[in-house]
């Protein structure tokens, strides 16, 4: 390939603009020494677009280390314009839009190659797929920590002792509790407050919420006050 487009504000093009914060000048001259390499090789790449090269030989070509050449690679695979996969010392890589920049020569050369460059699907790197799991771990913890948050307001709204929220909050989190779990908590308040013990001397008996959680609580057997209405009716027997 002798030529390929380059419009003259590149280093405006949002892709590029960030690789440059991020990298510096590399973030832009390396993009095109890619493109160079990728056009140069052109002729002689797989059918699926593909360009197989060693990362030494791209490292030395681009003038950095291999670590900042993956980091740059997985910077523009990000990105979509250059899709790569890097194994065993080597990369694989293609750029998707390359016959929009090529010059007719180059695509009259190469009538096999489709002009849905790319569209074979490269596998994550293992630094990309341990992103991904760490942001999925995160993502589950975060939902978890919502979830605990809600269902604890829920608890300390209910309980009629509001003493030390903070140890309650740590009780309550160190149960974790699940779906059926806060239910039996839930059920099992209603009826602690209804009882006999909690009811009397103006509830002074009835626990610090972390106390009761701690001790399952909601698992006790209570004994029901009866309403003052019906100990009236049966006194008058």
């Amino acid at each position: 390939m002798k030529w390929f487009q380059h419009s003259t504000d590149s280093h405006d093009d949002p892709d590029i603009s960030d690789a440059m914060d991020e990298f510096g000048p590399a973030g832009y001259s390396s993009f095109f020494i890619l493109l160079e390499i990728y056009g140069r090789e052109f002729n002689s790449i797989g059918d699926d677009g593909f360009l197989n090269l060693s990362l030494r030989f791209v490292a030395r070509k681009l003038r950095q280390s291999s670590t900042k050449v993956q980091l740059l690679f997985n910077f523009y695979s990000k990105k979509q314009r250059i899709i790569s996969e890097i194994k065993d010392g080597r990369v694989r890589f293609c750029v998707p839009q390359y016959l929009d920049i090529a010059s007719n020569w180059t695509k009259r050369k190469r009538p096999t190659v489709s002009p849905d460059l790319c569209s074979t699907s490269v596998a994550p790197t293992a630094r990309e797929k341990e992103e991904e799991e760490e942001e999925e771990k995160e993502t589950r913890v975060r939902a978890k920590r919502v979830s605990l948050s809600k269902n604890f307001d829920q608890f300390w709204t209910q309980y009629p002792k509001k003493k030390s929220k903070g140890q309650a909050e740590k009780a309550f989190i160190a149960i974790k509790p699940d779906k059926g779990t806060m239910a039996a908590i839930m059920s099992g308040l209603e009826k602690a407050k209804e009882s006999k013990d909690w009811a009397e001397a103006g509830g002074k008996f009835i626990p610090y919420p972390a106390t009761w959680l701690r001790a399952k609580g909601w698992e006790d057997d209570y004994q029901i006050q009866i309403p003052q209405a019906e100990v009236k009716f049966y006194s008058d027997v």
